[in-house]
């Protein structure tokens, strides 16, 4: 919905705005990517990213599913609450680093709603003059 949100948004002054700033970080490195192909190329990750975390959650709704209740490795019990504690780390540290991204995702959302009123102010300001 986001990246519909993106593509809607974009008008002809904002395209050719976007197209023509590059980061000034990468204008040093000369690879000079386009805010345009900066953005595309961050909502497809954030796509990807969020497309494997819905595969890993169904991955491990399966998993514990089909475990019994009373499930342990066949280690001492000190050893099978430290692999579970460590598997559950992970897990949150993952979706943790999934909603950051959400998170970035919606703020860039925000200021591509910002520059669009801007080109649309500017196109209201230059028709009045």
């Amino acid at each position: 919905m986001g990246y519909a949100f993106f593509q809607a948004l974009i008008n002809d002054e904002l395209l050719i705005r976007l197209i023509n700033t590059t980061n000034d970080d990468e204008k040093k490195n000369g690879s000079g990517k386009s805010k345009l192909q900066e953005s595309n190329e961050y909502f497809a990750k954030v796509m990807m990213l969020d497309i494997m975390a819905i595969m890993i959650n169904i991955f491990i709704i399966i998993t514990i599913g089909s475990l019994k209740n009373d499930f342990y490795l066949p280690f001492n019990q000190f050893l099978n609450e430290t692999v579970a504690f460590s598997a559950i780390l992970i897990y949150f540290y993952f979706v943790a680093n999934v909603v950051w991204e959400m998170k970035c995702f919606v703020f860039n959302l925000f200021q591509l709603f910002n520059s669009h009123a801007g080109t649309k102010a500017i196109e209201y300001i230059d028709k009045e003059n």
